[in-house]
């Protein structure tokens, strides 16, 4: 008797890409096989397929799915009936193949790490040991909602913590009304409690200069570089410690910004796509790239900011080294909530004084598309290299 498939594939080769179906053979729930149904290869998480070369024929994809559908057997819960709990349905959300965590990875947004490593923290910690989390959704209502968070502001105060539970605990209920549309949804007239940010501020132009002019406010030309890249290109923390040699293009004085560290701060840590899952291009100004130049001459490691025994510098090294040179340039932070990513926000202030258009701080900053024009390239490099001539020239090495 012949062994029934556990899936379906195909190649389309005017896209050179694999797709698959689930077939119920699999023992999956419907509503996972409906969720991996049609769907590419490229739809599989990249933690997941980083652990495979790329395929090149039938059997190394029928190899992938194979893995991937133990995986799914391994975290698929059970099917909810019309009675599911709170505490059914939250439980959910803490796996990474969540209903929400599919669709948006169909749709070519991924969750990352620490988004998932948040919606755990919250559910845990403040959903789950809940009275709610015991009672049908469908029992839930607005006046009950309301009584929570009352007594969570009253526990927690008006704190940014009572507004991300709020945030994940509303993502619950809607994620239950678009599987079960007859569902009424409580959040739909429920007020957000009401919190204020708290504003990062910039350096000034002066400050930034004052910072940049004087080599012997970093402990070297690296941790210098660094921060150059953060404040003259706009890259995050994970995108400027996980860079490689080979993502800087020094014909077209251009970085390729296509990975980052997740989960930087844990053990957990690994390299990844970049925020959003969103690669962009931004331009290398020209005094970052003599910088560059003479910082290595010879390349002995891929990442480009590692230690001498080629082990790569992480967030206590960033953090250690940016609060050093503030203080060595004589910069009052008193009374200014001055952090490292502060430089993203001085950046597009700078910038936007400067005339540069929002919509090309938005590409340079990662808030869109991945969009590669000559007027992307070289518009904000143009005002950035105002600021580059008022810096000295790029010192020697210290002694």
């Amino acid at each position: 008797m012949r062994t029934p498939e556990l899936f379906r594939i195909y190649y389309r080769s005017r896209w050179k890409t694999w797709y698959f179906t689930l077939n119920p053979s699999t023992g999956l729930s419907p509503e996972v096989l409906k969720q991996w149904s049609r769907r590419s290869l490229h739809t599989l998480p990249p933690e997941f397929l980083q652990h495979f070369p790329a395929p090149r024929s039938r059997r190394d994809v029928k190899i992938i799915l194979t893995a991937w559908i133990a995986k799914l057997r391994e975290s698929s819960p059970p099917a909810l009936d019309s009675s599911c709990t709170l505490r059914q349905w939250a439980t959910r959300f803490r796996m990474e193949n969540n209903p929400r965590a599919i669709r948006l990875l169909s749709r070519g947004k991924p969750y990352s790490p620490k988004t998932l490593d948040s919606y755990r923290r919250i559910i845990d910690g403040y959903i789950l040991p809940s009275p709610l989390a015991s009672r049908p959704l469908g029992e839930i209502g607005k006046q009950d909602l309301e009584q929570f968070f009352a007594s969570l502001v009253q526990a927690q105060g008006a704190r940014r913590t009572v507004v991300m539970v709020y945030t994940v605990l509303r993502m619950l209920f809607r994620e239950y009304h678009l599987e079960n549309p007859q569902f009424s949804d409580p959040f739909s007239s429920l007020q957000k409690p009401h919190y204020v940010p708290v504003k990062r501020d910039t350096l000034t132009e002066e400050e930034l200069i004052r910072l940049f002019s004087d080599p012997y406010h970093f402990n070297g030309r690296l941790e210098r570089f660094a921060f150059l890249l953060a404040y003259f290109c706009g890259l995050r923390r994970g995108e400027v410690l996980a860079l490689h040699h080979e993502q800087i293009d020094l014909q077209k004085n251009i970085i390729l910004v296509d990975r980052t560290w997740k989960l930087i701060e844990s053990k957990k840590r690994s390299i990844g796509p970049p925020k959003w899952n969103k690669p962009r291009i931004v331009p290398l100004p020209e005094f970052v790239k003599r910088e560059y130049q003479e910082l290595f001459p010879r390349i002995l490691y891929p990442m480009v900011f590692v230690y001498p025994d080629g082990s790569p510098c992480l967030q206590t090294w960033w953090q250690d080294n940016f609060y050093r040179a503030l203080r060595r340039a004589g910069i009052d932070t008193t009374g200014r909530n001055i952090v490292p990513h502060t430089a993203r926000h001085t950046l597009a202030s700078i910038l936007y004084q400067k005339g540069t258009p929002l919509r090309y701080l938005q590409d340079l900053l990662g808030h869109s598309d991945l969009k590669v024009t000559d007027l992307y390239v070289h518009t904000p490099a143009g005002a950035l290299e105002e600021i580059g001539n008022q810096i000295n020239k790029i010192p020697k090495e210290k002694s």
